[in-house]
């Protein structure tokens, strides 16, 4: 493997290419890990009675 050092742009260009959603995804990481798109038909969440609401938490903000 080259140096990263010595072959900066092509070891980059190479990098990018296999996370890339567009180049080769047939065989890059990004194809290997989502090798099927499908729509969400719905999205699910758990009620959670007496909690404070993520707004609500975000404007007291004691963090």
């Amino acid at each position: 493997m080259a140096s990263l050092t010595k072959n900066r742009r092509a070891t980059l260009e190479r990098i990018e290419k296999f996370i890339s959603p567009l180049y080769f995804t047939d065989i890059n990481l990004y194809g290997r890990q989502y090798p099927q798109k499908t729509n969400l038909p719905t999205l699910l969440h758990f009620d959670s009675n007496g909690r404070v609401p993520f707004k609500e938490a975000m404007e007291i903000g004691n963090f």
